[in-house]
């Protein structure tokens, strides 16, 4: 529509629970899923973009400073609906323009041409359509917004619009990316799965062996693994047995050469590169961290700048790729992979020390003919779960007290006895995910918000899918019988390291302190959620798990 100006609002705020990881931030066409959108609308010709922000506001404040975008944040976003975004969305958006767009940040397998006709379409309110089904975007009169953000039933947006007096105007659309949602790992995969080729193993080298067992900042001092390093390598071999790997390849810093020879086996010859080495850290080089007081943005005085070592080891990634025709390791270091991730991930280079980036983490690329590396996955174990040493490990870097482990481990018992009697009824569940995660449940307990500091935790040691446990052990998103919604049953149904009663238990935490009308609320919330999941137990083992 000639001369009207097209608005458009992305909701990212919710949890991504069904997911296991943060979809804003999942890789896409060699950025984020939200920068994708973003870029994508502005393409389009929508101006302005309102993104709402909810859960991990602050990394999505700082993924997308660069944009030109309104951020609105819901900081209701834990018990209120993707609805109630929408509606703090179009409100921001409200007065700057003639016409709204809404897509969420989980339907990205969009194109500019279908945007611009869907914006180019008159009518009062106008969506694509496949087959007869109807997607995303769907586009609105700004003069409708009152009367959408008034709406009070149960179906959401799409209730909202069809409790309008006007017509909607359907646009065929060419594919059914319209209304393909990413809810799952499964639907992410096999969104960005397609037509592959080759696969680009990026390794960080595993813990390094500090004289004096002091962490330092280290480039290009010499250090060897440790022996955790030495197991997280071991772990990788593990991985890599059953996968059909060319070549191997390494920086000449021995951390590096150590992984990727246990990594690769004894007898894999190690191809070693001088582009694949650390930065140097100038005068931060073997300083210890703690005395270090450097911003994400800040550069090492009088070392390499991240900009001159990102174009040398892009270079070398480049030429391996070039003389290689199959699949491909390649072992270096956080702070060249982390760069080389920001150019993948169209992130600023100056913030990308912020990427997550564990020892021995994986980063997988696929390679295709005649395109750069495109990201599949980035700082993720080899395992799902770690080992038994590197969770007491765990415990004892975040100096989990004693009692608290005691109480992880009487979880962790009760989980894994109420996994095993469900999957003996013919439940699928992941019992190391379970045991790994009760048993981690409360490693950040004495901090506040225990539950997200310590999913926040295990996301950066590289474990998704424990940290999206661990997050929900307070509070679960959703009342299905998974893997999250075991491990919260069974800690509600333990006082320190004895097992009671969901009623002791509640009793119990309700007399330790006054609690306020809000956290009445939320403690009557969690008690009604424990006993959903009880009845749902008992539903499948016969009230046999008591």
């Amino acid at each position: 529509m000639t001369g009207l100006k097209t608005g458009a609002l992305i909701t990212a705020a919710g949890l991504s629970s069904r997911m296991g990881d943060f979809k804003p931030l999942l890789p896409y066409k060699n950025t984020t899923m939200i920068r994708f959108l973003v870029n994508l609308l502005h393409e389009a010709g929508a101006d302005p973009i309102a993104v709402v922000i909810g859960y991990r506001a602050k990394e999505l404040r700082e993924h997308l400073k660069d944009r030109d975008v309104l951020l609105v944040e819901n900081y209701q976003y834990e018990v209120t609906e993707m609805f109630d975004s929408v509606k703090l969305g179009l409100q921001r958006l409200s007065g700057l323009c003639d016409r709204a767009a809404f897509v969420p940040v989980d339907v990205p397998d969009l194109s500019s041409s279908l945007l611009r006709r869907v914006f180019q379409t008159e009518g009062s309110i106008v969506r694509p359509v496949y087959r007869g089904r109807p997607g995303h975007p769907v586009v609105m009169d700004a003069g409708l917004i009152p009367a959408v953000c008034a709406y009070t039933g149960d179906r959401g947006f799409r209730g909202a619009l069809e409790s309008l007096s006007c017509g909607i105007t359907e646009v065929e659309a060419e594919n059914d990316g319209i209304y393909n949602d990413i809810d799952t790992i499964e639907d992410y995969r096999n969104l960005v799965g397609k037509e592959k080729v080759r696969t680009l193993y990026l390794v960080r080298h595993g813990a390094v062996e500090f004289p004096g067992g002091e962490k330092r900042c280290i480039g290009r001092t010499d250090l060897p693994l440790s022996a955790t390093g030495r197991r997280q390598a071991l772990q990788l071999q593990t991985y890599f047995r059953d996968k059909a790997i060319e070549a191997v390849y390494a920086s000449p810093l021995k951390r590096a050469r150590e992984t990727a020879q246990l990594a690769a086996g004894e007898n894999t010859v190690i191809h070693v590169r001088d582009g694949l080495t650390e930065m140097d850290m100038g005068s931060w080089e073997n300083q210890p961290l703690g005395s270090l007081h450097k911003r994400l943005e800040d550069e090492a005085p009088g070392g390499e700048p991240r900009s001159s070592a990102l174009r040398r080891f892009s270079e070398t990634v480049d030429q391996i790729i070039a003389e290689t025709s199959g699949d491909i390791v390649i072992v270096s270091h956080a702070g060249v992979i982390c760069a080389y991730l920001s150019e993948r991930m169209n992130t600023p280079l100056e913030t990308s020390r912020g990427l997550r980036q564990p020892y021995c983490g994986l980063n997988i690329f696929e390679v295709r003919a005649g395109s750069s590396p495109k990201l599949r996955e980035y700082g993720v174990k080899a395992s799902q779960v770690p080992e038994e040493t590197e969770i007491r490990e765990l415990f004892g870097r975040r100096e989990t007290p004693e009692r608290v482990i005691r109480h992880c481990e009487a979880v962790a018992a009760e989980a894994l006895r109420i996994a095993k009697a469900l999957n003996e009824k013919g439940m699928q569940l992941d019992e190391q995910l379970i045991r790994a995660s009760a048993l981690l449940h409360d490693v950040e307990r004495r901090q506040k918000s225990h539950a997200s500091k310590g999913s926040e935790l295990l996301l950066r040691e590289g474990y998704p899918q424990i940290a999206s446990v661990i997050r929900q052990h307070h509070e679960l998103d959703r009342i299905v019988l998974d893997e999250a919604a075991v491990v919260f049953y069974a800690d509600k149904r333990c006082i320190e390291d004895r097992r009671v009663s969901l009623e002791e238990r509640f009793a119990d935490s309700a007399g330790k302190r006054e609690l306020d009308q809000t956290a009445q609320m939320f403690h009557a919330k969690r008690f009604r959620q424990a006993l959903a999941i009880e009845a749902k137990i008992n539903e499948m083992l016969g009230n046999s798990h008591a």
